[in-house]
Parts: C-alpha cells; structure tokens; sequence
C-alpha cells in the first residue's frame, strides 16, 4: 500500500555567486542574494514499512506523478507484487 502527496512552490535557491576563501584572521563572507525558482516534491510512503520514496520535479502533473509511480514500481516488493493499493488525493491533474 502507497500513500502519494505532493508539496508544490518549494523555494529552491542557490547562491549567485559563491563563497570565497577568507584570508588569513578575517571571517568568511557569504552572497546574500540566491536566484529563487520553485519545484515540486512529490512523494510515495510505503505504509507498511513506514519509508519515503520521493523525488522534484520542476511542476506537478500527470507526468511528474506518472515518473514517480514508475520509480515505485520498479522497486522490489512492488515490481513483482500482484496488486499495489495506491491512496492519493484529487490534485493529480
């Protein structure tokens, strides 16, 4: 059995430039500024052992939730399972 969600609009940020080594008895400066773009974590919990199998992708959909299902069921025990009950809500458009 899988339950499947998604987070949508995570806010993935890397800094513009990176940090520098500092010289000797000065302290580290660090970028302030990231370059912002938002993703989607989608995620499947094995019920019954209590683990996450998750993955990002850039938006959510049938597409992103179609990889994610395919990332599941190449996994043993689902890969050769006879039936796998998959629990999601309505949001998968």
């Amino acid at each position: 059995m899988i339950c499947a969600d998604e987070k949508t609009s995570i806010q993935a940020g890397r800094r513009r430039r990176p940090a520098c080594p500092p010289a000797p008895g000065r302290a580290m400066r660090v970028e302030h500024e990231y370059d912002r773009a938002a993703i989607a974590y989608l995620a499947a919990l094995e019920v019954h052992r209590g683990t996450l199998i998750g993955r990002c992708a850039p938006t959510t959909g049938i597409t992103s939730f179609a990889d994610l299902v395919a990332q599941v069921m190449t996994r043993e025990p689902y890969a050769s399972a006879r039936r796998v009950f998959w629990i999601v809500d309505n949001g998968w458009k």
